[in-house]
């Protein structure tokens, strides 16, 4: 089989040549599409112990075809973190924490150091994955503490782990064949009660219409990336043809190249959802008679957020499983609901807390930096919105759609650049081309966000 595996690759890597991709992407590809079968092979293995074995040794080997000794990183962080949760048993949460992120963050120095401004495909892309995982399988189990019974949320009582699995449990965990790549994230009960075909996995129905479904969106975001992103480079911003432009042609080209190069995002988000749809792993039974059955147990994304104008739902729907690792293992541990909704200040610095993080998890690039903190400024801003959006009723109708669609899209967009250029001095030369339009506008309404429900107040708005 692992002959038939490397023979393929060659004929594909010729098939390369010819398309133009860069070898490490289309080498991703393909071994996303090589998994499809491999996913799919486990609703004909039904003993849990064979299920778990080759879950393992298929996602080692994967591991190896695409990275080859870099896995070694991998495994090193997945290692490191459950001696950490050996070391500091039912208090391991915080710490596994720090050192996946720190075993991470080397990687990303390495990049830096040896790689940079490229955008190759290394270790460090499954290890930010690791880090979801590893970081939730200690929490859960820091919530599996006998003296916090019946003093969690919902979503803490049903992923707890009582008992610590064993280190064959936690790898078969991590390497799980159908997302040892790229993800998507997902808990360990989720991954446990799927090797034991137990709960909504006790039978699967036939995966194949959401699988269709998803090879042609699949094909729609190579179709884009192949044809339309090459038209809308995005360091084109940097060039004195764009700097001579209207501003209007300007916040059009941000938007419209933001948007393109984020379909050669779905394009992966959308064959690691494939993936856990052939696997199962994916599937919710049906609550109720009127129900269907959904594959959306575990979500890699969500294209809706590019029509969204509404901020939380972008965040939401965009890497929607690390969104919610965000969530519920950085966001809400950092601080609980209860405490933010007594005091607004936590509130700020759980939410620019967890943009810190976020940018950490992703690299050490200053472009991530700049984009992550002007985020965290717009998200914040927002949510100030939010609390008084009754009094802006008048621009609600339908027919205001298109142009509030422009405007969130554009500020939310604008911060995407400087995290796609990388680069500190090409990312402030960007701004200069576009007069520093989205940190002025942002941080000018943010300052006076404190003051609008008094001003509304006072011109009885």
């Amino acid at each position: 089989t692992w002959g038939i595996l490397i023979y393929y690759r060659k004929i594909m890597f010729g098939l390369n040549k010819l398309v133009g991709v860069p070898e490490e992407q289309f080498n991703l590809f393909f071994i996303m599409v090589v998994s499809f079968p491999l996913s799919y092979a486990f609703k004909y293995i039904r003993d849990v112990q064979i299920r778990m074995l080759y879950s393992l040794v298929v996602g080692l080997a994967l591991q190896y075809l695409m990275f080859q000794s870099g896995m070694f990183a991998g495994l090193f962080l997945i290692l490191g973190s459950y001696v950490v949760i050996l070391m500091y048993k039912r208090e391991c949460g915080w710490y596994v924490f720090g050192f996946s992120l720190v075993t991470l963050l080397m990687c990303h120095l390495n990049v830096v150091l040896t790689r940079y401004g490229s955008w190759t495909l290394g270790i460090e892309t499954s290890m930010m994955i690791m880090v979801c995982k590893a970081t939730m399988f200690g929490w859960c189990y820091s919530d599996g503490d006998p003296t916090k019974k019946g003093q969690m949320e919902k979503d803490r009582e049903e992923n707890k782990l009582e008992e610590l699995p064993s280190l064959y449990h936690y790898l078969s965990y991590q390497y799980f064949l159908s997302t040892t790549i790229i993800g998507p994230a997902h808990s360990y009960k989720d991954f446990i009660d799927f090797m034991n075909m137990r709960g909504d996995f006790a039978k699967i129905p036939s995966p194949w219409k959401r699988f269709g479904e998803l090879v042609l969106q699949t094909l729609f975001f190579i179709g884009v990336t192949l044809f339309v992103l090459p038209r809308l480079p995005y360091r084109h911003v940097l060039d004195k043809d764009f700097a001579e432009r209207s501003l209007f042609f300007k916040m059009a080209y941000i938007n419209a190249t933001s948007i393109a190069i984020r379909c050669r995002y779905y394009l992966g988000f959308k064959l690691a959802q494939a993936n856990i749809t052939l696997a199962g792993i994916s599937y919710v039974k049906p609550k109720g008679e009127e129900e269907k059955d959904s594959w959306e147990r575990i979500i890699s994304s969500k294209a809706r957020y590019e029509l969204s104008i509404n901020v939380r739902e972008k965040v939401d729907y965009w890497n929607r499983s690390v969104q919610l690792w965000l969530k519920h293992y950085v966001y809400l541990r950092f601080a609980t609901e209860e405490e933010m909704k007594k005091s607004a200040k936590r509130a700020t610095q759980a939410n620019h807390f967890t943009f810190i993080m976020s940018a950490l998890w992703h690299g050490l690039y200053p472009g991530y930096y700049l984009a992550f903190i002007y985020w965290g400024f717009f998200n914040e801003t927002c949510r100030k919105f939010f609390k008084i959006r009754h009094k802006f009723n008048a621009i609600s109708h339908p027919i205001f759609y298109p142009m509030k669609w422009f405007v969130v899209n554009l500020f939310y967009n604008y911060g995407a650049i400087p995290f796609f250029l990388l680069d500190l001095r090409e990312s402030l030369k960007y701004m200069q081309h576009t007069v520093f339009l989205g940190p002025l506008v942002i941080l000018f309404i943010y300052f006076l966000s404190h003051q609008i429900p008094l001003f509304l107040s006072l011109i009885h708005i």
